[in-house]
């Protein structure tokens, strides 16, 4: 029988956590080689669905876990959105591959979006340290306020490359409108997993008040 199964309850949880978290990390850098290598869509695109089915299991268990444990480190419903606001960064990550190299978009031209990638990266990062740390929740307070506030600027400036890089498409004299409407669904698809990662943040920001 795996090792897992004979850990204290609260750790079992955390694992899993983290290994989401680990999943939304490896899933956004595949993004961003995916973007940098537009010759083999398809190879990072198959990488990326697997990277998310991991990711959907883990998920599984954590609300599995949840479900059947009277002794947790955090109340239900806390954990359940984590796992769910870390399921959806995940979800939001693949479609932006997908909605590319179905829409058939070079993300390297596109230097707004790459750019917002880029940021989108940093954000999962930060929020792999946040999960990290829930074990030491109130000693680590300071720093997850910190953290929680990186991404927060970098939610900004994610915002600032959406506007430029919506506005630009607009501004494009010989682009066809379904391709305009194209784009810009890709962008929207960016934005809304950058806010995604801000509401996960929130939610851990959140948690530091009401368990410390």
């Amino acid at each position: 029988m795996p090792a897992f199964f004979f850990l204290k309850r609260e750790e079992k949880i955390y694992i899993l956590l983290t290994e989401l978290a680990s999943s939304l990390c490896e899933a956004s850098l595949l993004s961003r080689k995916s973007t940098a290598d537009s010759a083999l869509p398809d190879y990072h695109l198959n990488l990326l669905q697997a990277v998310k089915k991991r990711g959907d299991r883990a998920a599984n268990l954590v609300w599995k876990e949840t479900s059947r444990q009277f002794v947790l480190p955090f109340d239900p419903e806390d954990i359940t959105a984590l796992a769910r606001q870390m399921n959806k960064v995940l979800f939001m990550i693949v479609l932006i591959a997908e909605n590319i190299s179905s829409y058939q978009i070079s993300a390297g031209q596109e230097k707004e979006l790459s750019g917002m990638i880029i940021i989108l990266d940093s954000m999962v990062r930060e929020i792999y340290q946040l999960i990290a740390s829930l074990p030491d929740l109130k000693s680590r307070r300071r720093q997850i306020g910190n953290k929680c506030e990186a991404i927060r600027a970098y939610r900004e400036q994610g915002q600032l490359l959406y506007l430029k890089g919506t506005g630009g498409l607009y501004r494009q004299e010989n682009l066809k409108a379904g391709d305009m409407l194209m784009r810009q669904q890709v962008y929207m698809t960016a934005e809304r997993a950058l806010d995604s990662c801000y509401d996960l943040s929130y939610t851990i920001r959140e948690m530091t008040i009401k368990y410390v």
